[in-house]
């Protein structure tokens, strides 16, 4: 199958200048082509993205990396992208990624590039391609040829396309993409042809790089075990998505302690395909929810994890989000995620968030930026009004006693939903949604 890894390293513990400002929207920006206009299904196992920095430490990528490749079948066909900053011993000829957890004055801490060949060179996936943006990427490779695209789909592939050679690189100006990223998109979105060689994309990229430029992108086979002179395709898709805009399937890592049995699906979508709509920004919010979710189990995993070790050896936790989008039109996106769990306590947990979005700007919004409503007051009118009356008093009460501006909603073509779920206790959950009317309330001009 084919598989994406990314890696999006913006923030370094020891970093002693500024930290980099656009890796992870470079890596979303291509994700966002590839998902568009080409065949890749980024459901679970098809998208890994390591972006937190929890996520990037050296222990932590060399663990994961090493099974990424170490695990995957002789099918599939692997793209690896890294963004992100990088080093190069000069006396001992050797390139290195910086991890978020990396000192800068000591080599010991930083990715050996040698590792991560040897990862590649022993793994048994057919095809292996690795993009990487960062200062003297040019150390993992030595430049070869190309060849006929039949032959070359038959045999096993280990290729890359870096950034420049043994120099620096731009990061680019911040909230914008690094000049060698903006050079990948224009590639992959410029071709027409039904399959594109990696030699292809690498070769139409050099060309798209401005000559303005200090840094020299280069590519090439790596010259190490597993490469037999075949080629990573990129396979275009026809286009099938609703008014320009489409989403996938992604389920984020628990990464929770390993003796823990638990069955965990944490999904979220990811959103594809638009050029008026800001969907960085969206996926971007919408990831940010993923993980606060993910962290809050983390939080509550981490304490008497002996207990909850022998507890889940004798019934598995369980734990699934999911969503659903409620409205997607030219002026809103809302979004509903409900989360349970049930780590074999008395009652399982149940929570409803949501994230809403207006465009022309995009941004995120809140209720009172969507709807006429006049405060607290105009959220208890409309309790009072279509609440059960069993659940009136105790929403009423909750509501007083909460921020509204960071109150869930969300809403379709009929109905407004008001969650006041996640404040509640387990008795009175089922009160928690209030449904009302869209004729009864008045959208923000």
């Amino acid at each position: 199958m084919d598989k994406i890894i990314a890696i999006a390293i913006d923030e370094y513990t020891n970093a002693p200048e500024e930290n980099l400002k656009n890796c992870l929207n470079d890596i979303n920006s291509i994700l966002n082509i590839l998902n568009t206009d080409y065949e890749y299904n980024l459901d679970d196992l098809g998208l890994v993205l390591y972006s937190k920095p929890e996520q990037t430490t050296l222990s932590y990528l060399y663990r994961r990396l090493n099974e990424e490749f170490m695990n995957s079948f002789e099918s599939d066909s692997i793209l690896l992208i890294f963004a992100g900053h990088g080093e190069y011993n000069h006396y001992l000829r050797k390139g290195y990624w910086l991890c978020s957890d990396s000192k800068f004055d000591d080599p010991t801490t930083w990715f050996d590039i040698n590792n991560l060949l040897s990862f590649l060179a022993y793994s048994k996936a057919k095809h292996i391609a690795v993009i990487s943006d960062s200062c003297f990427s040019g150390s993992i490779f030595t430049r070869t040829r190309g060849g006929g695209l039949e032959a070359l789909v038959d045999k096993k592939s280990r290729q890359a396309l870096t950034s420049g050679g043994l120099e620096k690189v731009s990061d680019g100006q911040e909230n914008d993409n690094s000049p060698f990223n903006k050079a990948i998109q224009l590639t992959l979105k410029e071709n027409e042809n039904e399959t594109l060689t990696f030699n292809s994309f690498c070769e139409n990229t050099i060309k798209n790089f401005s000559s303005t430029k200090k840094q020299t992108p280069e590519y090439g086979s790596l010259n190490i075990e597993g490469d037999a002179g075949g080629t990573y395709i990129f396979k275009k898709k026809i286009k099938e998505s609703y008014n320009g805009i489409s989403y996938t399937n992604m389920i984020l890592p628990l990464e929770i302690d390993k003796r823990i049995n638990i069955d965990s699906k944490i999904n979220i979508p990811i959103f594809s395909g638009s050029t008026t709509i800001d969907l960085n920004i969206i996926n971007v919010f919408v990831q940010q929810l993923g993980y606060e979710i993910i962290n809050d189990i983390r939080d509550y995993t981490s304490i008497e994890i002996d207990h909850l070790i022998e507890r889940s050896s004798k019934h598995p936790f369980q734990v699934e989000s999911y969503y659903t989008i409620l409205r997607f039109d030219q002026e809103y996106l809302s979004l509903e995620l409900s989360h349970n769990d049930d780590f074999g306590n008395i009652h399982p947990n149940y929570y409803i968030y949501s994230i809403n979005f207006k465009f022309n700007p995009t941004r995120k919004v809140n209720i009172y930026d969507v709807f006429d409503i006049n405060g607290t007051d105009g959220l208890s009118d409309l309790i009072n009004q279509f609440a059960e009356d069993e659940c009136k008093s105790i929403l009423l009460n909750t509501l007083n006693e909460m921020n509204t501006y960071k109150l869930d909603f969300t809403f379709n073509e009929h109905t407004l939903f008001i969650y006041l779920t996640n404040h509640l206790p387990h008795a009175f959950k089922a009160c928690g949604t209030v449904e009302v009317p869209l004729k009864n309330v008045s959208f923000r001009s």
